[in-house]
């Protein structure tokens, strides 16, 4: 459960980086209801000091791998944050983003059931929307409607969800 000091911290951390605070609001109450994930929110958000860490932490994890493993990984993107402070801000503007465009989803856990296709472009947010049933359905509906669009795909990054075996 949520402890004083951890509210405190949640409150605090709300007027510096409102993002993270309510990642963190939204892990402790899932910690709560759901127990058997208290450990994984615990390691990937609820131990992290910021958004950056948190993001870091798990994309280190899922990529790490014994002929690159997750400290080195880690490591490059430390340095690649410390280098280059826009890439925190792109952090915290696409998680705003997806849950601006996908909210009510979001909110009901439902945002896997149409796989979601979207274009995002640095300073100008989600351009383009498509789902689908089929990840790669999503991924054609995007491609063709950029195209259709005139859109230049040489400025912006596409995000579709996905799954890792190994």
């Amino acid at each position: 459960m949520i402890s004083a000091t951890g509210t405190a911290k949640v409150v605090t951390l709300a007027r510096t980086d409102p993002v993270f605070a309510r990642l963190r609001a939204e892990a402790e109450e899932a910690v709560g209801k759901e127990p058997d994930i208290a450990g994984f929110l615990f390691s990937a958000i609820l131990n992290q000091d910021s958004l950056e860490a948190a993001v870091v932490h798990r994309l280190a994890a899922r990529l790490g791998h014994q002929a690159f493993p997750s400290d080195l990984i880690e490591q490059a993107y430390f340095e690649a944050i410390a280098a280059d402070p826009a890439i925190p801000e792109a952090f915290r503007a696409d998680i705003a983003a997806v849950v601006d465009g996908f909210g009510a989803a979001a909110a009901t856990a439902t945002f896997h059931a149409a796989k979601p296709g979207l274009w995002i472009e640095p300073g100008r947010g989600i351009i383009c929307v498509r789902e689908d049933v089929g990840r790669h359905n999503a991924l054609d509906k995007v491609i063709g409607a950029l195209t259709r669009a005139g859109i230049d795909c040489g400025e912006g990054y596409l995000v579709i969800t996905s799954r890792a075996s190994y």
